[in-house]
C-alpha cells in the first residue's frame, strides 16, 4: 500500500517524537518543541470551543483595566454607632508648654446641621496662650476653628468653639487641637475617634 508523501512524513515524526521521549535522542529538540506548543495550541482552542464562558471569567481575573474583577472595588464596611450625648476625655499635647487637657464634646455624635461645642482645658507654666485652633476632620471635609478662651485665664483657662455640624463622620473622624503661647511655644493633641 502506497502512502501519500505527506502521511509518511507525518509517520517519520511521530516516529522521532517517540524516540525523542524515549531518550534516544536529545527531547528538546525543534521537533519536539514543535509538538509540544501545538498540542498546547490544539487543547486551548478544544476548551475555548467546549467552554467560552469559563475562559473569559478565567482572563478578566488577571486582565488589568477598569470593569475587571481585579479592579472592582472593596466593599465598605458598615459604620458602627457612635454613643450620643456629651462626653468628657483626658488628653495630653506635645509639649511642655501649653499643656492641653479634659477634652469635652457636647454632643459625641451630632447630625448634619445640629451644634456642636467642643472645649479643652489648657494650662501654660511658662507664658500665656494666645491662640488655640481646630482642625476638625471629617467623611469629606477638614476644617479650622479658632477657638476663644470661655473661662480662666490665658495662663490657666477653658478654650471652646461652638460649630454646626457640616457633614458625615460615618468613616472620618478626628481632631487636632494646636495651642500657641506668647513664649513661641505650641502643643497639640490629635483625638481620633475613627
Amino acid at each position: 500500500m502506497n502512502l501519500p508523501q505527506g502521511v509518511l512524513d507525518f509517520k517519520g515524526k511521530i516516529k522521532v517524537f517517540w524516540q525523542n521521549l524515549t531518550g534516544q535522542d536529545n527531547f528538546f529538540n525543534e521537533l519536539g518543541i514543535g509538538l509540544i506548543i501545538c498540542l498546547i495550541a490544539i487543547g486551548f482552542l478544544i476548551v475555548i470551543l467546549v467552554n467560552p464562558n469559563g475562559v473569559k471569567q478565567f482572563t478578566n481575573r488577571f486582565a488589568l483595566g477598569p470593569g475587571n474583577s481585579a479592579n472592582a472595588p472593596l466593599p465598605t464596611p458598615t459604620p458602627v454607632p457612635l454613643p450620643k450625648g456629651p462626653r468628657e476625655f483626658g488628653v495630653s499635647g506635645g509639649g511642655d508648654n501649653p499643656q492641653i487637657s479634659d477634652l469635652k464634646i457636647s454632643e459625641y455624635d451630632p447630625v448634619i446641621g445640629q451644634q456642636q461645642t467642643i472645649t479643652v482645658s489648657i494650662l501654660d507654666g511658662q507664658g500665656n496662650v494666645t491662640s488655640v485652633n481646630l482642625v476638625l476632620k471629617t467623611d469629606k471635609k477638614t476644617k479650622t476653628y479658632p477657638m476663644s478662651l470661655s473661662s480662666g485665664t490665658a495662663k490657666r483657662g477653658d478654650w471652646s468653639v461652638s460649630l454646626s455640624t457640616e457633614d458625615t463622620h460615618n468613616y472620618i473622624y478626628r481632631m487636632v487641637i494646636t495651642a500657641k503661647n506668647n513664649k513661641g511655644q505650641t502643643s497639640n493633641v490629635d483625638p481620633i475617634f475613627r
